[in-house]
This record gives C-alpha cells, structure tokens and sequence, in this order.
C-alpha cells in the first residue's frame, strides 16, 4: 500500500511539472488587481550546490498550493494542502504538505522532515514569499535542502 502511495505521489508531482513546463501565462495588463513587471524566485542549496530554477511559477486552487520550479533536469516542488496561511507549516512527507527535489527527472528526493515559512500570503495581488528546508529520501539515499527562499507572482 505505501508503495502504490509513493508511486501515484510520483506520477502526480511528475505531472505538475510536465504540465507547467508547456503552460503558458496570459499577459492581462488590464486587470488592475493583477501584478505587472514582477518576477517570481526561488533559491535554494542542494547539499552544497547552488539551485536557481529557470522557471518559477504557482499552481493554485481554493484548498491547495503548488510551488513547482525547474532548470535544465533538475527540479523542486512545494505543495501544501489545506494549510494556506502565514506561518510554518511542515514538509513531513504527509498528505498536506510535501516538497520534492530531482537531480535528474528520475530519481525523486521526497521530503521526510522541514518546513516552509509563509511571511506573507497576499491573495488579492497573488503573491506568496517565504523560506524553506528538508531533508529528502530516496530510497535510502538523503539530501539535504537548505537556505530556500521563494517569491511567488501569479
């Protein structure tokens, strides 16, 4: 059972990515509500190596929030479910809030222990900024994700 768990997590978080890397946002410059001139960002140490994504963006919903970045085959992801608010929230690997961390588009890193910081959730302009950590497991294997720090425009 844990195992058809991992696998669907796996195969959900793999689609997010895929489908986020071949969305593209529209430009409305009409909404005055909607931020403009604005560049989402996220950094992060992999162990000791530098992580800063080419591509940042947000999947959102009324009960879910997915962080999701990449460059060139590497990627990581935050998702938080049902906890949507300024605060610490953990990364524990439960079923509300997860992060994820790939090297390479095949080994997946998911989040045993950590945390996400929200300092500030602004749902009027769509923005979201705070800082992270966690360890990640892979078969045994552990990493570790240190100093993250995100800003986030929809």
């Amino acid at each position: 059972m844990k195992r058809k768990i991992w696998i669907n997590t796996i195969i959900s978080l793999s689609l997010i990515v895929f489908i986020a890397s071949s969305c593209k946002k529209d430009s409305n410059t009409n909404d005055p509500n909607k931020l403009t001139d604005t560049v989402s960002t996220l950094s992060a140490t992999i162990e000791t190596m530098s992580y800063l994504p080419t591509y940042v963006d947000i999947i959102r919903d009324n009960r879910s929030l997915s962080i999701i970045s990449f460059t060139g085959n590497q990627s990581l992801s935050i998702y938080l479910y049902d906890t949507i608010t300024i605060g610490t929230h953990p990364l524990n690997g439960g079923i509300y809030s997860r992060a994820m961390y790939s090297p390479n588009n095949s080994n997946y890193f998911f989040s045993d222990s950590g945390s996400v910081d929200i300092l500030e959730y602004d749902t009027i302009n769509w923005k979201i900024k705070g800082t992270f950590n966690f360890v990640g497991n892979a078969l045994g294997t552990t990493i570790n994700v240190t100093n993250g720090a995100f800003e986030i425009f929809d």
